[in-house]
């Protein structure tokens, strides 16, 4: 058995873990004011806000609890905590597709395929290497993000993309011969704090890696999702070359909040 850090869009972690023998392999804009992206996918997404949550308890400082899905067999499970870094520093790490590698375990590949809403809305693929016995799994998520511009709170979430971003997805033999999972309602929602040099964060995981892999197998590795994916996130924000991220302050650009900082 193999656990595995799956990325959730933008370098957002889902914990998934698979059972070695489930599924064998086949032989320059304008800042936008509106704080919600319009654009249509195919099916709207859960959000935390729809389940209801369970406390497990305090781990690491980090505020754990679960909650079932409706529908699903899958249980979503979510952490709150503090990152000693400004709100614009961890949204870098979550946008930056090219330095997801760094902390997202087993992440073979991450693109943002294209914005469909600038700076609010885009599509982006995960590929996720897993063990050899196995397929790997890719992702394609549709990843937005509304901001609330007189409290300085943004939230990023998943969706299903819409059914044009189909021809986006590339068309390689590895795609072919893996299994797509589904990331649909996973999302974080960061708040300022301190005047904004700290965040506090929330972020919940509603993740299926889909094919043969027992749905009590996933939800047993997944509820370390929390404290692995805090982990991840504080050690990559905390790196020096970690800016601010250029689109946070482009979101926020009308923002009472910040005007005021």
């Amino acid at each position: 058995m193999k656990t595995a850090l799956m990325a959730v869009g933008a370098g957002v972690l889902i914990l998934a873990s698979f059972n070695a023998g489930a599924d064998m392999p086949p032989t320059p804009f304008q800042a936008q004011s509106t704080p919600q992206p319009k654009f249509t996918t195919s099916s709207k997404a859960l959000t935390d806000k729809d389940l209801k949550w369970e406390s497990v308890g305090i781990e690491d400082g980090i505020e754990i609890s679960k909650a079932d899905v409706p529908g699903s067999a899958i249980v979503a499970f979510k952490g709150a905590g503090i990152i000693d870094a400004p709100p614009a520093k961890v949204l870098s790490v979550i946008l930056d597709t090219a330095r997801a590698q760094e902390w997202i375990e087993d992440l073979v590949e991450s693109k943002n395929l294209k914005w469909i809403q600038e700076p609010l809305a885009y599509v982006e693929y995960n590929m996720i290497d897993t063990p050899w016995v196995m397929r790997d799994r890719y992702f394609v998520s549709a990843l937005k993000m509304a901001p609330n511009l007189s409290t300085g709170v943004l939230e990023v979430w998943y969706e299903t993309p819409p059914e044009e971003a189909e021809d986006l997805i590339p068309q390689t033999a590895e795609v072919k011969r893996s299994i797509r999972g589904d990331l649909t309602g996973s999302g974080f929602r960061l708040h300022p704090k301190e005047g904004g040099k700290t965040t506090y964060i929330e972020g919940w995981a509603i993740a299926d890696p889909k094919g043969e892999v027992p749905k009590w197998i996933v939800n047993l590795f997944q509820s370390a999702w929390p404290r692995k994916v805090f982990e991840a996130l504080k050690k990559q924000v905390g790196k020096p070359d970690i800016k601010e991220h250029p689109r946070f302050l482009q979101i926020f650009a009308k923002s009472s909040y910040y005007s005021k900082k």
